[in-house]
């Protein structure tokens, strides 16, 4: 199966608006707007010749038009979306409630709108599952909103596992000493929003890069509603993401802005994995961001977070470093290995909760491209146990803890373990990388992602995923394109063209005209709520329509060493039995 149609015309129109999207800091930000962080900037107030005044009036009234008829906001979203968006629209509406006649409407309209939150969240948190929860942070500043909206407003939710959500967060803030508030950058910063009552935000001043803190504008707008001098660079920053999201609508912030070396990193990567050609891309552009993810990694001594100068992360280097290999420059995975690794895996950020399988797959990923990878062999070996032990017991349905969907993490796995299994094949020596853990685990992982892939699209579109995603839908095509390289595979060939072939099909006839926009069922990113990037999003549909199948070329002479499908079937009624069968040569 090879890809019909040559996108490179439309990849290169991408990396043109890609660079038009960049401001004259060479910063990019192409995510949508997050109610969530919206509320928290509507309630920055600012006191002017004497005179206290709402900075954002249009954040608020933004706020105002969002709410829906059942009175919850982001209510599309999962469960957990909706109450923290809603606790925190409730506490701004009540934090607003005096300043009425500013807006439109009445007061009791503003008492209405708050009856009827209210109402709402006593319904969605009285159904809510903590203990399955996945966002970041939320063990945080959930029980800070509710404490908040208790002790300001008298407003007391009590809920089915209220006990459980508070035995969470004293087990994680008996985890955070002072000196990761006080005293140098942490994932704190990003959520001081859920610190307040706890710490002296006046001590933090020194800790903002270019006015912001983690480039959270809600973190941000709780540091100036809660620190005694005004600071005037945080308000600039605030300033700078309402008019990097003003293409959304007025009003509206984003959940992290910039994020820069997230989006040229993964958007580059997509792109040279899966069959575009540097001699073929326009070069101008490739050169911007190669010169700018240098700067950022070396700015930071070989590791990078989603924008320049904020904490660094596993993701966000290994992704970087893969896509600076990609631009023709390899840097060292020294650092990366340094930071992040632990016994039995590989961190993303220090102190987090649990591990990340995406994160995992991307290191794996890395360090599968590095010069002399088998120098690596300890690191390589750790990130795949890690990654088959994980998919061992998941049943599965991977859970990512950055990422929505479970085809995103099969994705990276698919392109992790095929490239693994080809450079054992091609006779790269990983020296404690035993066959044991190839043959009984890495094998069977590969076939059943290939199965499950096949049984999850759409019958009728040819999709997969959620209300026809288009992202999954890519993520899907490129997991089938990795694994279709598969000596084992051919028995399914023919299935996997077809897939793929129908899926690429969906793609070309839904694709938006618009290549920086995404929809509402596109916000397959986790962070303290959903959220879709626009540049990476389209990246992932760019490269999904271009890939091909047969990314590697499997020496014949050596596929004795590797299994093939056989199938087994006992009567009409039962299902078919696929088996890797293996055969040593004598």
């Amino acid at each position: 199966m090879t890809s019909t149609t040559d996108w490179h015309f439309e990849a290169n129109e991408f990396l043109r608006n890609l660079i038009i999207q960049c401001d004259e800091t060479d910063e990019l930000c192409t995510v949508n707007v997050s109610i969530y962080d919206t509320a928290w900037v509507s309630m920055v107030s600012k006191t002017i010749d004497g005179k206290t005044e709402w900075l954002f009036p249009q954040s608020f009234q933004l706020i105002l038009d969002s709410q829906s008829s059942d009175g919850g906001w982001e209510v599309d979203k999962s469960p957990v979306d909706a109450i923290v968006t809603t606790l925190a629209c409730v506490l701004a509406l009540k934090r607003h409630q005096s300043t009425v006649p500013v807006y439109e409407g009445s007061e009791d309209d503003i008492n209405y709108r708050i009856d009827i939150a209210v109402k709402f969240l006593n319904s969605k948190l009285d159904s809510w599952d903590v203990s399955t929860t996945e966002r970041i942070a939320f063990e945080l500043i959930i029980p800070s909103l509710l404490k908040l909206l208790e002790i300001e407003y008298g407003i007391i939710f009590r809920f089915r596992d209220y006990n459980i959500l508070v035995a969470i967060h004293h087990k994680k803030m008996a985890m955070i000493d002072n000196s990761m508030i006080y005293k140098f950058q942490s994932t704190c910063h990003y959520t001081l929003e859920a610190f307040i009552g706890r710490i002296d935000f006046n001590r933090l001043r020194n800790l903002k890069h270019k006015g912001s803190f983690m480039s959270s504008p809600a973190s941000t707008a709780a540091y100036l509603m809660n620190v005694s001098s005004w600071d005037e660079e945080a308000e600039q920053f605030l300033r700078y993401v309402l008019v990097h999201c003003k293409r959304y609508g007025n009003g509206g912030v984003s959940i992290i802005c910039p994020t820069t070396a997230f989006e040229f990193s993964w958007s580059i990567v997509n792109l040279f994995e899966n069959g575009f050609e540097m001699e073929k891309l326009d070069k101008c552009c490739l050169d911007r961001i190669k010169d700018i993810l240098k700067r950022i990694l070396t700015a930071q001594n070989g590791l990078v977070g989603f924008a320049e100068g904020v904490l660094p992360d596993a993701d966000g280097t290994a992704k970087t470093l893969a896509a600076l290999y990609y631009l023709g420059d390899q840097f060292s995975v020294e650092p990366l290995i340094k930071k992040f690794e632990i016994k039995t895996h590989f961190l993303c950020y220090e102190h987090e909760r649990n591990p990340s399988i995406s994160a995992n797959s991307n290191i794996l990923i890395t360090l599968l491209h590095a010069s002399m990878p088998e120098r690596y062999t300890s690191q390589i070996v750790k990130a795949l146990t890690f990654l088959c032990d994980t998919w061992w017991t998941s049943k599965g349905m991977l859970a990512d803890k950055w990422h929505q969907s479970w085809i995103y993490p099969a994705m990276l796995m698919s392109q992790g373990l095929t490239r693994l299994l080809y450079l054992h094949h091609e006779d790269v020596c990983f020296s404690s990388l035993s066959d044991d853990l190839i043959r009984n685990k890495v094998h069977i992982i590969l076939l059943q992602l290939m199965v499950r892939l096949l049984q999850s699209q759409s019958n009728v579109t040819g999709c997969w995923g959620m209300n026809g995603s288009r992202e999954e839908t890519s993520y899907a095509i490129i997991a089938l394109a990795n694994l279709a390289s598969l000596p084992f595979a051919e028995l399914l060939r023919t299935q996997i063209d077809v897939a793929v072939a129908r899926g690429q099909a969906y793609l070309s006839s839904t694709t938006s005209s618009n290549l920086l926009e995404t929809e509402q069922k596109e916000r397959l990113w986790i962070s303290k709520t959903v959220y879709g990037v626009g540049s990476v999003h389209q990246s992932y549909i760019l490269a999904a329509l271009q890939t091909s199948a047969l990314r590697y070329s499997f020496n014949s002479e050596k596929k004795s060493c590797l299994p093939v499908i056989s199938v087994e079937k006992s009567g009409d009624s039962k299902p078919i039995l696929l088996k890797l069968n293996y055969f040593f040569p004598s």
